[in-house]
């Protein structure tokens, strides 16, 4: 079961002793390479995942997957737990393009 995995996966991530550059927040991925967001050449936005994402396997050359989602409270809040400062990051990036857009 798809979601039973995931959960499992979330559940197991433990910060303080596991490091994993796929896993890590990616906010302490970009700290670690003393980088900001504003280094950053492509930012996906959640919102519109699917064509954003197909867009950046065609940018990168990529074969583009299908994407699967799961509706759970549970995995929403677990997830925003552990990743608290990459939603933060990203609440920027959307304000920044809100802003250039206006």
């Amino acid at each position: 079961n798809l979601e039973e995995s995931f959960t499992s996966f979330l559940e197991s991530l433990d910060f303080e002793n596991f490091y994993d550059a796929v896993t890590y927040p990616q906010s302490k991925f970009l700290s670690d390479k003393d980088i900001g967001i504003d280094d950053i050449e492509h930012v996906i936005i959640q919102e519109n995942l699917n064509v954003e994402f197909g867009d950046f396997c065609k940018l990168a050359n990529m074969r583009d997957a299908n994407l699967r989602f799961v509706n759970s409270s549970y995995l929403k809040n677990l997830i925003e737990t552990n990743y608290q400062k990459d939603f933060e990051m990203y609440e920027h990036i959307l304000r920044s393009r809100k802003i250039k857009n206006d």
